[in-house]
C-alpha cells in the first residue's frame, strides 16, 4: 500500500471515528467532561478524539465498547451486529426516559392544559335554562321551563288554566307554536288542557329545531281555540316569555335554594307513572273520591240540595258567600277560609295555626291535592296526592301525620258537589 494510500485511510479512520464517538456521547446525554470521567482519561484527549485530531488505541477502543455495549467492529469497520443494533435501541430509550424525567412536570402541565382545554371547547356554555312566563289575562299556567342543553333540549308547561271560561260542554284546541320568518311553526297541539312536555336528542331534532329555538326565544305563542255546541269558536292567545335564568359560561356559581316542587314537577313529566322513594298508595277515610270524569255525571248529582237557581245562592245552604266581583264562593269555617271557583274548577283551603302558614288546594279538572305547610316563609312540608291513581307523592316533610287534609277537602267538594 502507498504511503498516499495510508494517509487517506487514516484520515478516514478519523473522520469515521470522530463522528461516532461524538454521536455516542450526545446520544447517551453526556459532556466530553464527563465522557473523559467514565474512560478515565482528559477532557482534552476527547476533544481531540472529536476533532479529527488523534484515533486511541485498541485498549482505549475497546475500554469504549466495554462501557457502553457495543462490539469493536462497529467502529473500526462500522459493521454493526445485532447486539449493537439492540444497545443502540437500548439508549434511545433512555435518552427518551431521560428527556421525559427531566421535563416531567412541564410535560404533566401541558397534557393536563390540553384535556381542560377540550373539555371547555366542548362543554362550554352548552347548557342554558330559560324559565317561561306568561303574558296575557286569559291564559295562565303555573310552572313552564326550556332546557337547552348539548345532549337533550327539554320544554314543559303544567297547570294551563283558561281564566273565567267554563269547559262544560265545550270542546278545544290547544298549539304552541312560534314564528319563523313571519311563518307560523306548531310544535305541540292536544285537544286538552293536560301538561305539556316535549323532550328531544339534540343529535336528532324534530320539533326542536336550532331556527324553532332560536324563534321560541322571540316568538312562543300559546293558542286555545273553544269551540260551543253551535261550533262557534273563540281563540284565546298567550305571549309566552323566556327569560334565561342559568348558562354554563362561568368557573364558579351561586348556590340557589332548590325547588322540590318544581324539580318533582320534571320528574314526573320524565315519566307519568313512575312513583319515587317517597311515594305511596293511599286509600281515604273519605272512600267516595269524586273524578272530574264522575263529577260530569248528572246521575251522581242530587240536586235536591240546591237552594236557588240564582248563581249567588248555590251554595248558601252550607255557608258560602259569593263574591260576584271575584266570581268565586268564600266561608269561613272553624279559623279555616275556603275558596271554590265552579269556572276555573279548583278548591282552596287556607289558615293559620301556631306560626304555621297551610294551603290545601283540590285542582278539580286535574284530579290532583296539592297540600304545602309553611313555617314562616320557609316551606317545611309539601306533597301531592293524585285522586285517580290513589297515590300520594310526599315531597317534604312527614307527610303521613296530615293524611287527614286529603279526606277534608274531598269531604267538602263532595258537599258543594250534592248542592251544585
Amino acid at each position: 500500500m502507498t504511503e498516499e494510500n495510508k494517509e487517506n485511510k487514516t484520515k478516514l479512520n478519523k473522520e469515521n471515528f470522530a463522528k461516532f464517538l461524538k454521536d455516542l456521547r450526545k446520544a447517551n446525554g453526556l459532556t466530553q467532561q464527563k465522557l473523559a470521567d467514565k474512560l478515565g482519561v482528559s477532557n482534552r484527549t476527547i476533544s481531540k478524539w472529536e476533532n479529527e485530531g488523534t484515533i486511541p488505541d485498541y485498549y482505549v477502543i475497546k475500554n469504549i465498547c466495554r462501557k457502553f455495549h457495543i462490539s469493536p467492529n462497529s467502529i473500526v469497520l462500522e459493521n454493526k451486529n445485532f447486539i449493537d443494533y439492540f444497545y443502540s435501541f437500548l439508549s434511545i430509550v433512555k435518552g427518551f426516559f431521560r428527556i421525559v424525567l427531566k421535563n416531567f412536570l412541564k410535560i404533566i402541565f401541558v397534557i393536563a392544559f390540553v384535556l381542560l382545554l377540550i373539555y371547555f371547547l366542548n362543554n362550554y356554555n352548552t347548557v342554558k335554562i330559560y324559565t317561561l312566563t306568561f303574558d296575557s289575562e286569559d291564559i295562565t299556567f303555573k310552572n313552564g321551563m326550556f332546557i337547552e342543553n348539548k345532549g337533550i333540549n327539554t320544554l314543559f308547561i303544567n297547570n294551563i288554566n283558561i281564566n273565567d271560561v267554563s269547559l262544560k260542554d265545550k270542546t278545544l284546541k290547544l298549539e304552541l307554536y312560534v314564528l319563523v320568518n313571519g311563518d307560523k311553526n306548531v310544535i305541540y297541539e292536544n285537544s286538552n288542557l293536560d301538561d305539556i312536555f316535549i323532550q328531544e336528542l339534540n343529535s336528532y331534532p324534530k320539533e326542536l329545531k336550532k331556527d324553532i329555538i332560536n324563534s321560541m326565544k322571540k316568538t312562543l305563542y300559546l293558542n286555545i281555540i273553544i269551540i260551543d255546541k253551535n261550533n262557534d269558536e273563540k281563540e284565546y292567545k298567550c305571549k309566552i316569555n323566556l327569560k334565561k335564568d342559568f348558562e354554563n359560561n362561568k368557573l364558579t356559581y351561586s348556590t340557589y335554594k332548590v325547588n322540590t316542587t318544581y324539580n318533582y314537577d320534571y320528574q314526573l313529566f320524565l315519566n307519568n307513572n313512575a312513583i319515587d322513594d317517597n311515594s305511596l298508595a293511599y286509600e281515604p277515610i273519605y272512600k267516595n273520591i269524586l273524578t272530574h270524569d264522575y263529577q260530569n255525571s248528572e246521575e251522581d248529582v242530587d240536586s235536591s240540595y240546591a237552594t236557588s237557581e240564582s248563581t249567588e245562592n248555590k251554595l248558601e245552604s252550607l255557608g258560602y258567600e259569593y263574591d260576584e266581583q271575584e266570581g268565586l264562593y268564600v266561608k269561613v269555617e272553624n279559623g279555616r277560609t275556603i275558596t271554590y271557583s265552579d269556572e276555573l274548577n279548583y278548591l282552596n283551603i287556607s289558615y293559620e295555626l301556631n306560626f304555621k302558614y297551610i294551603k290545601n288546594k283540590y285542582f278539580i279538572e286535574k284530579d290532583r291535592i296539592e297540600y304545602s305547610l309553611f313555617m314562616y316563609d320557609t316551606k317545611i312540608l309539601d306533597f301531592k296526592y293524585y285522586i285517580k291513581k290513589r297515590i300520594l307523592n310526599c315531597i317534604k316533610g312527614n307527610c303521613n301525620d296530615y293524611l287527614n287534609e286529603i279526606d277534608y277537602i274531598l269531604d267538602e267538594y263532595e258537599n258543594i258537589l250534592k248542592v251544585l
